[in-house]
């Protein structure tokens, strides 16, 4: 496979067009998608479909996008191979995501800035809408996929959702898991979250009168359940670090959660953006 193919494929990929690529690469239109051409009949697949509403990304061409991007980024670090120190990205990058990828991303940072002394991080554990044209945020992570073709996204990780208690709470509340909601106590959200799917699990299978310590922030519910309170209804990846915590049901399969990564194809551009937006998918493999 030629790489100058594979370099065309990611230009397409990150700016979301056939036009797009050849503006970046200083190419035509019709030698980008020759190119593409060509690598679907090398690969014997289709890469992208083309729809009214433009270039969509095939199955296989998300799967090779991800060799692509290794491929990229062995190239970068060869180019930079010596002159490590000036070519590092540097400046201040703004993440926003919920407080499950939030939480989890926090936990990883030593090594984040061990392999990113310049870089600076500004994280927003909101969910509330932000408008990436605008640069009011430079990646942020989101159930929803975003309608506006200048926004590159990709499935970035699926979590589930479990019941957890402290052994504390075990201790004194022993879980029979054959009759797993009764006589417990629980911790919830507030009525802010009121629609929210956990929340409309825990009313359906619960019950209000049983959540009976109730929060906005899903730290407070944490550290609740830690302290022997009751029973919470947490996500996996948010509890994963907690020692603190026991899972004591599987995971509850309609709530698994899927989560994408989003950003302005421009902004994705610079390498900053570009190095953040790496790690967050290695970190989420």
């Amino acid at each position: 496979m030629d790489w100058q193919d594979s370099k065309i494929f990611l230009a397409v990929v990150t700016g979301g067009s056939f036009s797009s690529a050849a503006r970046t690469l200083g190419i035509t239109h019709p030698t980008v998608s020759r190119r593409v051409s060509r690598l679907e009949k090398t690969l014997d697949t289709r890469l992208f479909d083309r729809t009214p509403k433009g270039l969509e990304i095939t199955i296989a061409g998300q799967e090779l996008l991800t060799h692509v991007e290794n491929m990229a980024r062995a190239a970068a670090a060869i180019t930079t191979f010596g002159n490590k120190e000036t070519r590092q990205p540097k400046g201040i990058v703004r993440i926003s995501c919920g407080s499950p990828v939030h939480s989890y991303i926090t936990c990883h940072l030593d090594s984040f800035f061990e392999q990113f002394p310049l870089l600076r991080l500004e994280l927003d554990d909101s969910t509330r809408h932000l408008d990436l044209a605008r640069s009011e945020a430079d990646i942020v992570i989101r159930r929803q996929l975003p309608d506006r073709p200048a926004l590159i996204t990709r499935k970035l990780v699926e979590f589930d959702m479990s019941i957890y208690a402290s052994p504390a709470y075990l201790d004194k509340h022993p879980f029979i898991k054959t009759a797993p909601f009764a006589g417990h106590s629980w911790i919830a959200h507030d009525d802010e979250m009121a629609e929210a799917p956990h929340m409309q699990w825990l009313y359906k299978h619960v019950g209000e009168p049983a959540m009976r310590l109730r929060y906005h922030r899903r730290h407070d519910i944490i550290n609740a359940t830690k302290f022997g309170l009751g029973l919470s209804l947490l996500p996996d990846l948010w509890a994963e670090p907690n020692r603190d915590l026991v899972a004591v049901s599987d995971p509850i399969p309609e709530l698994r959660t899927k989560l994408h990564i989003i950003a302005h194809r421009d902004i994705l551009a610079q390498n900053k953006i570009r190095a953040v937006w790496n790690w967050l998918v290695e970190l989420m493999r």
